[in-house]
């Protein structure tokens, strides 16, 4: 089993990269917890991410993309690396970078492009604001 780490801030490219890279692997994306839970701390949106992950694990055990901002300095990189020699997998962390005011545009333009009718989609969108907004902050 092998788990890839997309990293790096919202609208840094990871989605896209994924989209045109890994699109055979099931994704577990961090903003889909925050759109899930609207207003949950990153603490628990990354226990949350790590339970939907070990469902898959004992479910079906095939490969799998993560992407999330994984701050070096940070645990989660720490945990992806136990979840896979736990489970006799390799990791690889895929690092993803863009300035501040590109990711904002290309967030404002994934949401100009989706159903703005659909409260899951606006739940995403903040999601996705508030993470650049810690990232930008360094929190």
């Amino acid at each position: 089993m092998n788990i890839t780490c997309l990293c790096g801030p919202s609208g840094a490219g990871k989605t896209h990269y994924y989209r045109n890279n890994l699109s055979n692997q099931k994704m577990f994306d961090i903003a889909d917890v925050y759109r899930d839970y609207p207003g949950i701390d990153y603490q628990d949106a990354f226990a949350e991410l790590l339970n939907r992950i070990q469902l898959h694990i004992t479910d079906v055990g095939t490969d799998f993309v993560v992407e999330a901002l994984f701050r070096e300095e940070r645990y989660q990189r720490d945990w992806m690396t136990y979840i896979a020699a736990m489970n006799g997998g390799e990791i690889k962390f895929m690092d993803f970078e863009a300035e501040p005011a590109v990711c904002r545009s290309r967030i404002e333009a994934d949401w100009k492009g989706c159903d703005q009718s659909d409260l899951s989609n606006l739940a995403r969108y903040n999601a996705r604001v508030r993470i650049l907004e810690n990232y930008k902050n360094g929190s």
